[in-house]
């Protein structure tokens, strides 16, 4: 679970779900994804989340509309394929622009505006957590 501001996310039981404080007193939530989700990663400069699913999929969902707005499948590119292990995502971090997470053999620099992976850094064994410095 992660507490920005306005909101509480939350995501384990199939779902990634997104409650507005105020709505929390009055007892309603709205879905943002339901597929099974390993990771979020909340964007820096605008109200949205970044969730890695087991599908092998990174959704970006918008937390004012409760929709999803952008999806990179990340199992797609050669260089993130691991056919013999799965195709989920294991950890994601992002400082807005940019998102750096575990999808495939290696630990993965992506532009979230073009979807692509700029840099691949090799890793000897699987990551579990990742974050901006």
């Amino acid at each position: 679970m992660v507490c920005p501001d306005q909101h509480l996310l939350g995501a384990g039981d199939g779902e990634a779900k997104a409650w507005l404080w105020a709505g929390i007193l009055k007892k309603g939530c709205d879905y943002i994804h339901t597929d099974y989700i390993h990771c979020l990663a909340l964007r820096e400069r605008s109200p949205e989340v970044l969730s890695g699913d087991e599908d092998g999929a990174v959704q970006l969902g918008d937390l004012h509309q409760a929709k999803e707005v952008q999806t990179t499948e990340v199992y797609k590119h050669e260089e993130c394929s691991r056919p013999h292990s799965g195709r989920w995502i294991g950890c994601l971090a992002t400082d807005s622009d940019w998102m750096v997470g575990v999808g495939g053999p290696a630990l993965t620099l992506w532009h979230l505006g073009s979807s692509t992976p700029t840099t691949i850094f090799p890793m000897m064994a699987p990551q579990k957590h990742v974050t901006f410095y």
